[in-house]
């Protein structure tokens, strides 16, 4: 038992550390996959060499956010056969897909049993290596060196996203943009969300524990995570941040109000406030540049980012019921081979899958955002809630960033979902909710509300 426990931590790890090298490869046996999908192929093998593997691999099918993301990926494929206007990057977009609903099954199945904050800490170590990726991108040609991490620079890059390992982005007179293991500044960025929503929540959880050790390794990673953020200069992760921001300060608010966190001393906070100022007083300059319509340096991506958006949203308005195809924008605006977008997911799926695609999108994003407010309310006013809203916070913040940016089909996207499942499949119901199932049998079922009852928490 312990055994197979530690096997299931270390593959939820093994998910949490390579998800974010997206430019990363392997040839291994002459196998050409990322090393996310290469760790995917890893933990298939050993659920199904295991005697229940099969049948707990198929029982998953039917966790709703693998469900809704299978009809996604059949909607995709319905749209490939009705407009294959570009094959080559609809089966590349359903591949993506089905690994989501692949991540999604194999991560119920291996974290079900896990406490969240085993989950979110697995997330957040993760970032170790893209935040180091993008410091050595600017140290390392000063050193002689090349933009790849040491260790890893013998692996290739995925097609495409050679110039990553090269250094940063340049980016006019503000300077380069840190892109870390991403081979966009704005995927990386979206995905520090998550790190610094969840670092720091990990930080007030050990401070609650008394461990002074993890507390400061996690507010480091927290720091080091913010100051990355602003590196990457990506308007649609600081969007994303400030959404974070005011939904993480509400869950502050509310854990300080119902417990069992305290408030902080007024030294610390102070400190922290100042700290804070400091770091963005030194590069509030590039920043307010950054962030201002009219400035030079954002011309031409205003332009480019306008002139997509309302090409896909006269796209949608034209072909509403299957859309113009999987990659089709990129066709049409001649993208490139490997490029797709509205810089906006939803308008792109919106243009190239139809109503449909959009619907079923939608309806995966609302589902989520239901399951991680059940999650809330199971474990508001206990030590693990805050990470439950750090959790929601991040997934909020994602949102919003992928309104004017592409990053939908990330990897990093299906751990969060599967992380999401499996921690709502283990807290939605158990000793700190029956009472809440109990309430919802009987309503369901009110001549047999003990019974009801006892068969809901059976299903769960």
């Amino acid at each position: 038992m312990l055994a197979q426990r530690e096997w299931r931590l270390t593959s939820l790890y093994l998910l949490g550390v390579t998800a974010p090298l997206e430019v990363y490869r392997t040839d291994v046996g002459g196998l050409d996959v990322s090393l996310f999908r290469l760790s995917l192929l890893i933990m298939l093998f050993v659920a199904l060499s295991r005697r229940s593997g099969i049948r707990e691999l198929f029982s998953n099918f039917r966790n709703p956010l693998a469900a809704i993301y299978t009809l996604f990926l059949a909607v995709l494929l319905l749209a490939v056969l009705a407009h294959p206007i570009n094959v080559f990057l609809g089966g590349r977009e359903a591949a993506q897909v089905g690994i989501g609903v692949a991540t999604i099954i194999l991560i119920v199945q291996v974290a079900c049993g896990e406490t969240i904050e085993r989950v979110c800490q697995a997330i957040a170590v993760g970032a170790v290596l893209p935040i180091l990726a993008g410091a050595w991108q600017g140290i390392s040609p000063k050193l002689g060196g090349h933009g790849a991490l040491p260790l890893l620079d013998h692996l290739p890059a995925a097609p495409g996203l050679e110039v990553t390992r090269q250094a940063l982005a340049a980016f006019g007179p503000i300077g380069t943009r840190a892109k870390g293991t991403f081979g966009d500044p704005n995927h990386f960025g979206i995905y520090l969300l998550f790190v610094i929503s969840l670092a720091a929540a990990l930080a007030l959880r050990a401070g609650f524990r008394g461990d002074r050790r993890r507390q400061v390794s996690f507010g480091a990673l927290t720091v080091a995570a913010v100051a990355t953020l602003v590196a990457t200069f990506s308007r649609s992760a600081w969007m994303g941040a400030a959404v974070v921001g005011v939904i993480m300060i509400v869950g502050l608010v509310d854990a300080w109000r119902v417990g069992p966190l305290r408030r902080p001393r007024t030294s610390v906070a102070v400190f922290l406030a100042v700290a804070a100022v400091g770091l963005f007083a030194a590069v509030a300059p590039s920043v307010a540049e950054r962030i201002a319509p009219g400035s030079r340096i954002n011309a031409l991506s205003d332009q480019t980012h306008g002139h997509t958006v309302r090409f896909a949203f006269d796209q949608f308005v034209a072909h509403p019921l299957l859309g113009i195809g999987p990659g089709g924008i990129g066709i049409r605006l001649h993208q490139g081979s490997r490029t797709s977008g509205a810089h906006s997911s939803y308008l792109t799926f919106a243009a190239e899958l139809g109503v449909p695609g959009l619907f079923v999108l939608l309806l995966a994003a609302a589902f989520t955002v239901r399951l991680l407010i059940t999650l809330w309310r199971s474990l508001r006013g206990t030590p693990n809630g805050m990470l439950a809203v750090a959790l929601g916070a991040a997934y909020a913040g994602y949102l919003a960033g992928n309104v004017t940016y592409d990053v939908w089909l990330d990897d990093f996207h299906w751990l969060v979902l599967g992380s999401v499942a499996a921690s709502a499949a283990k807290y939605a119901v158990g000793d700190d909710s029956r009472r809440l199932v109990a309430g919802l049998a009987a309503k369901l079922h009110p001549r047999f509300p003990a019974q009801s009852a006892r068969l809901a928490t059976r299903r769960r």
